[in-house]
């Protein structure tokens, strides 16, 4: 096993995936109202799962795309929660998520490593999302029959893996905080001092 893989946790994954789930639908639901509700009499679960919705032919189904767009968007957000301590899951001994202590692997192979994991997580969690919704989709309103429907979520799937990702390394470029680096510097300090022998100047 790589050095650093986390311990699997069934659990904490069903939660985060629910979490995810609810995050979507509550987004999603929150813009369809303010987007569509001046132009529809009401708003309901009708505009989420019906998939006749996704199409440009009308004003109120471009909203509705829109909405589901800009909810992407806040989904890789919320992606990048999860994920982000997730990777830092990977790396148990620094506090801006840097290469461990020990680590058997050299620092280029390492990064990769971690960012395989990363680009995997953030799939993994869009897709399982988007599959879900399919599958209710299906439950309520039957088999999306039109290429809108298929384009337009292929394209949502997209737009919230790769920002996901994207706002990763982000965060992974951002600046060190000083108090990291001067406990880090202190720390190498001490290394140096126990390594280099002591000489006894005799007078």
């Amino acid at each position: 096993m790589l050095y650093g893989t986390v311990r699997w946790d069934p659990l904490l994954i069903v939660v985060q995936i629910v979490a995810f789930q609810c995050y979507f639908y509550g987004t999603l639901g929150l813009l369809l109202f303010l987007l569509t509700g001046p132009y529809v009499p009401d708003v309901n679960l009708f505009h989420v799962f019906d998939w006749r919705w996704i199409q440009l032919k009308t004003f109120v189904g471009a909203m509705v795309i829109l909405a589901f767009v800009i909810t992407s968007v806040l989904n890789a957000v919320f992606l990048r929660l999860m994920v982000w301590r997730y990777c830092c899951g990977l790396v148990h001994d620094r506090p801006h998520c840097g290469v461990p202590r020990n680590c058997p692997l050299p620092l280029h192979i390492y990064n990769a490593f971690v960012q395989i994991r990363r680009a995997k997580k953030c799939l993994d969690f869009t897709a399982t999302l988007y599959g879900i919704h399919l599958i209710l989709v299906w439950s309520t309103y039957g088999l999306p029959r039109t290429k809108t429907w298929w384009i337009c979520n292929l394209a949502f799937l997209a737009i919230t893996t790769g920002l996901g990702e994207w706002l990763c390394m982000q965060k992974e470029l951002q600046d060190i905080p000083m108090s990291s680096l001067s406990t880090a510097g202190a720390r190498i300090e001490q290394e140096l001092v126990r390594q280099i022998p002591v000489v006894t100047i005799l007078s």
